[in-house]
């Protein structure tokens, strides 16, 4: 989703989140939203006859000293999640999850500035 009237923020001024840019590597489209404290991406592959989400990444920060970030790989269902203190570089967290998602989210279901699944 793209303000047409303000892209860039009101008075230059971005807003809490907004679209940030939209990449095309090796056949994979990634969007990438930004927000006041952090992004998020989300990748998309035509496969199957539709243009597929296979990976979600998002980095905040919690304002406070505290990084976190979600790597998934929707294909593998391997998510890498990991939060650490950013002045001192102190892991708070770091996990591996596995979560299976079938079928695949659609571009056609996208919805800008959602981190659900």
């Amino acid at each position: 989703m793209i303000g047409a009237e303000y892209p860039n923020g009101k008075n230059g001024l971005r807003s809490e989140a907004s679209f940030d840019t939209i990449t095309i590597k090796n056949k994979v489209i990634a969007i990438r939203i930004q927000l006041t404290r952090g992004m998020f991406i989300h990748k998309f592959r035509y496969q199957n006859g539709n243009f597929e989400l296979i990976g979600f990444t998002s980095v905040n920060s919690d304002g406070l000293g505290t990084m976190s970030e979600d790597d998934f790989n929707l294909s593998t269902g391997i998510k890498y999640v990991k939060a650490e203190h950013y002045a001192t570089e102190k892991v708070l967290f770091n996990r591996k999850e596995k979560k299976l998602i079938r079928p695949l989210p659609k571009l056609q279901e996208f919805v800008p500035f959602e981190k659900d699944l």
